[in-house]
């Protein structure tokens, strides 16, 4: 497999993995609802796909040859908000007047959520990075 397909795929199943544990635990806190609603929630499974392009589209700045796994964590908060914009131009808030609102309920959630966002954004962000460092570049030449 082509040195780019790889770095896309890894970046792609991190941050999917990460959009659905995010979107797992605002669930549980949020409507304290039982496993089995949260898990067949149409907005959670959305939200993980949304991450998961999202996510792929970073794969030009996480196969960078400066990049490294502190940069690719300080570049995990960005990627956490355009998911969110994502998310929220995809299914508006009840309080959104419009789909190009979106930044709205991003940054609400930012604030309400930070305890769940940003350690999950930070982690995803260096544990993507630093995979795609150790497992793309030696063969960049090929991809």
């Amino acid at each position: 497999m082509p040195a780019r397909v790889r770095a896309t795929l890894i970046l792609a199943l991190t941050w999917m993995g990460a959009s659905w544990f995010c979107g797992l635990l605002i669930l549980f806190d949020d409507v304290q609802a039982s496993g089995a609603a949260a898990l067949g929630n149409l907005r959670l499974w959305s939200g993980a796909m949304i991450g998961g392009t999202v996510g792929a589209l970073t794969t030009p700045l996480a196969r960078a040859g400066w990049n490294r796994w502190y940069w690719g964590a300080l570049f995990g908060m960005p990627t956490c908000m355009g998911i969110l914009l994502v998310f929220f131009f995809f299914f508006p808030h009840s309080w959104q007047p419009t789909r190009t609102e979106a930044w709205k309920p991003t940054l609400t959630l930012l604030g309400v959520y930070v305890d769940i966002l940003i350690p999950v954004s930070l982690i995803a962000g260096a544990v993507s990075t630093w995979w795609v460092q150790r497992t793309c570049t030696s063969d960049s030449s090929a991809g």
